[in-house]
């Protein structure tokens, strides 16, 4: 559209754009407004005489009665050059085709203010804004977001942030996807110019991929700049990157958030070289679907991977009787070459990735099949998955793989001393070690297999349909979800069923919240609005009243302060959970470890202890929480009083007794190579734990599972993604326990 040129203001315009700028009303001159009116009122202004030679008057007396009035010549009004503010104003009128003459200010004030606020900081940057066909044309609360934007952005390198806006794709409209992409962009400081303009050439190369392809590369680009912008840098200066890009290599960016996060040196290797197959299918359903295989080393001739993915895709169809999710597969395999390369499964939501094993590669139907379960809760998903892959695409014996199936589903519940699924969940949740054994994967999957028998396979697909719709929108909280799950099972079953289930559903899962109605009244109160108020050394007394009963009890802790929690309960489905407000932050379970008994509070507040049964049987209980009292310690027994780590020097410690914690921090640098080595006398028994960033959540166990050690050392080693990190030393069976730990890192991914 051509631009409007606008010479002067309507009063009404320059009225308008001088109170919306804030200006002082009187600076604004209209210069088109006739003279001012006579200084005489009630007069009426004479036309002005024709000039004509005049002779000298001569002077007389005035009588009294009579004055004679000589007018004064009216002065000339001074008009001050306008302000830069004013300039501005002036020169955006003549620029916007929705400035003044339409309504909707709501909008339109607040993006004339940004617009004013740009020409006034940098003309050239602000008629560039101005100047976009889309905002010149007309405003919307959308363009809003884009020139807030601009806005944040200006505070940095303008000229940058000119060339930015100046490119095609910028001009052309931005749709949702390249609007988060530009902000990414243009709020980038880390980034140098040529990044930025690798980037931004990025944007009209990839227009030619698919658009659910185009918008999940642009995703990783973010995605992978925002973990570690090094790794950005890295793949902006990739040769293959630099001369332009394949929608096959488009396909290939999106798999690179997870290597890079996760495992720095596998993502060095595949963007100094990676392979790539791929091919396309018609599915009944889907129709075309195009599958992509890439990996850091050559493929194996004659390989039939491509075929085993378009065959579980097929499956996939058939079994759920609904079309492929997408219309793109893709595949990351990793062929270790050397230490840090990735050795298991994964689905990462546009993509999959899995290892080559012996030459092969292993669970492609299972990985397949998370294109369709993509949601939690974990057991169910996993276990879903494995079905399809055992019993569905059946590439083994499935009569061989079910007595494999109850035998580890049995082993996985009898080594931790879970009841069922639902208590394995709590187990896991609260850092018991479990072996990270894939326990839930065989709890599932044996879970499925059975309920298969009783309701059929063409009601369980049905099933698992309505609990996985390709857009699962709000995620349910939790308890909602095992409801969700219970009663979706109910209305797929066939008549005459409903008690069968009900039956294996309580023996295997062992219900929810509400699973079953709780006798009136209860001892105490099933949540943290009804909790029992609880003083520190007081014992409290109860009873679990039904299988699922939750009984809280609320406290005040101080903090930094050390307690002893004595939790005595008859059921082994029980457990007590200490929250501070919904975040929990320990997890007392049966037949607790003695060094599991001991908590430092945080900080001091009103705490809540929960009670709570997973599908046992009714049973007392007690609990009582006393004050350790404080003793001289070498080693702070807290985050706030933890022990700063000298990277590379030996760090002494004794653990006193049973109750005593020793923290220590060190920071970290993204992706750097960790090595803690730990020393002891033989055979003494304590854990040695490394935290994450937040100082809560657990990063691995260092030293294992608390049996005694043959070797008096131990040396682990690990990559950590930046941040101060813990090691928490506890544990300790006996007094005295000494112990060394030294913390020292080796190399790490430097893409520069």
């Amino acid at each position: 559209m051509g631009v409007r040129v606008s010479v002067g203001f309507r009063t009404s315009q320059l009225l308008f754009a001088c109170l919306l700028a804030g200006s002082v009303l009187g600076a604004c001159v209209d210069e088109s407004r006739p003279a001012p009116p006579s200084p005489n009122p009630g007069t009426t202004q004479a036309p002005a005489p024709t000039a004509v030679a005049t002779p000298v008057p001569v002077a007389t007396a005035a009588t009294p009665t009579q004055q004679q009035v000589t007018p004064r010549p009216a002065l000339p009004t001074a008009t001050p050059p306008p302000t830069a503010e004013e300039l501005a104003i002036e020169e955006l009128a003549g620029i916007l085709a929705w400035y003044p003459e339409e309504r909707g200010w709501a909008v339109r004030t607040k993006a004339f203010e940004i617009l004013l606020y740009l020409m006034l900081l940098d003309p050239e940057l602000g008629q560039l804004v101005a100047g976009l066909p889309w905002i010149q044309d007309k405003i919307s609360g959308r363009d809003d977001h884009f020139l807030e934007g601009v806005r944040a952005a200006s505070s940095g390198d303008i000229a940058l942030l000119r060339w930015v806006l100046s490119s095609l794709w910028v001009r052309d409209g931005l749709p949702e996807e390249e609007l988060r992409f530009f902000h990414f962009l243009v709020r980038t400081d880390e980034a140098s110019r040529d990044v930025v303009e690798a980037l931004s050439d990025f944007v009209p190369q990839v227009s030619s991929a698919p658009p659910t392809l185009r918008s999940q590369a642009l995703a990783a680009i973010q995605l992978i700049g925002r973990r570690n912008m090094n790794n950005l840098v890295a793949l902006t200066q990739a040769p293959w990157f630099r001369d332009g890009l394949s929608v096959s290599e488009v396909a290939f960016i999106t798999t690179l958030p997870g290597a890079c996060y996760d495992t720095p040196y596998f993502y060095e290797a595949l963007l100094d070289e990676f392979y790539s197959q791929s091919t396309t299918v018609t599915l009944d359903r889907a129709g075309d679907v195009t599958i992509w295989v890439f990996q850091n080393t050559p493929f194996p001739q004659d390989e039939p991977l491509m075929e085993r993915i378009a065959a579980a895709a097929r499956a996939a169809e058939s079994f759920f009787q609904r079309r492929f999710p997408t219309d793109h597969i893709i595949l990351l395999v990793s062929d270790p070459t050397g230490p840090g390369f990735p050795t298991g499964g994964w689905h990462f939501g546009p993509y999959m990735q899995l290892p080559r094993r012996d030459g092969e590669v292993p669970n492609v139907a299972h990985e397949t099949a998370h294109y369709y379960f993509r949601s939690r809760p974990f057991w169910l998903a996993e276990g879903a998955a494995n079905y399809f892959e055992y019993h569905v695409v059946a590439e083994e014996d499935p009569v061989a793989r079910r007595a494999e199936v109850e035998d580890r589903a049995t082993s996985c519940l009898g080594n931790t001393g879970a009841e069922n699924i639902r208590h394995y969940q709590l187990l896991s949740r609260n850092a018991i070690s479990i072996g990270g054994s894939n326990c839930e994967y065989y709890l599932g999957e044996h879970f499925l297999l059975r309920a298969g028998d009783v309701m059929g396979t063409s009601a369980l697909a049905a099933a698992l349909q309505e609990l996985f719709p390709p857009s699962r929108g709000v995620r349910l909280r939790d308890g909602d979800e095992e409801e969700e799950i219970y009663k979706t099972f109910l209305k797929h079953l066939p008549e005459g069923k409903e008690e069968a289930f009900t039956t294996l559903y309580r023996e295997l899962h062992g219900g929810f919240e509400g699973f079953e109605v709780p006798p009136e009244p209860d001892d105490h109160g099933d949540s943290p609005a009804r909790s029992t108020p609880l003083s520190v050394g007081e014992r409290a007394e109860g009873h679990l009243d039904y299988s699922y009963d939750n009984d809280y009890f609320s406290i005040l802790l101080d903090g930094g302060a050390k307690y002893e929690v004595i939790f005595e309960h008859a059921v082994g489905t029980s457990r007590l959970a200490l929250f501070d407000g919904a975040k929990l932050i320990v997890g007392f379970e049966t037949e607790a470890r003695v060094f599991d008994r001991y908590i430092v509070a945080p900080k001091t507040g009103t705490y809540h202890f929960a009670v709570q049964n997973f599908g046992g049987e009714p049973a007392p209980y007690s609990l009582l929480v006393r004050v350790v009292p404080p003793a001289e310690d070498d080693h702070g027994d807290s985050l706030g009083s933890a022990t700063e780590v000298t990277l590379g020097e030996k760090m002494v410690g004794v653990l006193h007794d049973s109750t005593d914690f020793d923290y220590f921090r060190f920071p970290t640098k993204p992706y750097g190579v960790y090595t803690i080595d730990v020393e002891h006398r033989d055979r003494q028994v304590f854990r040695v734990r490394l935290l994450k960033e937040d100082g809560e959540s657990y990063e691995t166990y260092v030293l294992g599972e608390f049996e005694f050690l043959d070797a008096t050392s131990i040396s682990f080693k690990t990559t950590l993604g930046g941040g101060e990190h813990y090691i928490v030393v506890d544990g300790a069976q006996e007094k005295g326990v000494s112990y060394s730990l030294t913390v020292t890192v080796g190399e790490e991914l430097d893409p520069e």
